[in-house]
């Protein structure tokens, strides 16, 4: 870990304590256990590669209003990329993950994309299994609906 991440304040989410450079706009929990993953905003991409001679690993049925996927997935021997259209690259490494934003004005769903998809993912590269699941409240109490991404449970 660099000398600037020691001086970050350390946080927790899902259990991973973590430190980071980003202006996260929702309150997280501080932590004093040792972190575990480095989370950077970085002003450039590690790498640039011509993005669309590239052949992705997956992406969202979601499109976006040009008609590109919301997210699209990508694999290179040193990590996996995470591009959330119009928006930001995030390039998952073992123990960091690395944030270039597209758009500055997208910071906030820079974030919901970080905190959900990406360190969802980033969890599943170490063995946790990730739930995906939908709850609503109703006059007899709580019903959860566990399915598969993208199977309707919102709806």
């Amino acid at each position: 870990m660099s000398d600037s991440a020691a001086s970050q304040a350390i946080y927790t989410i899902y259990g991973v304590a973590f430190t980071s450079n980003f202006p996260f706009t929702v309150p997280l929990p501080a932590a004093s256990a040792p972190p575990m993953l480095a989370i950077t905003l970085i002003a450039a991409p590690p790498f640039a590669p011509a993005w669309d001679q590239l052949r992705p690993t997956g992406h969202s049925r979601i499109r976006t209003t040009t008609g590109e996927p919301w997210l699209t997935c990508y694999a290179f021997d040193e990590c996996e990329v995470r591009r959330l259209a119009q928006t930001a690259d995030y390039y998952l490494y073992a123990d960091r993950i690395l944030c270039h934003l597209l758009d500055p004005a997208g910071l906030v769903d820079a974030e919901i994309g970080l905190l959900g998809t990406v360190l969802a993912r980033w969890l599943e590269r170490r063995g946790v299994a990730m739930l995906h699941a939908a709850a609503v409240v109703t006059p007899a109490g709580a019903v959860a609906f566990l399915a598969s991404s993208q199977s309707g449970k919102s709806t």
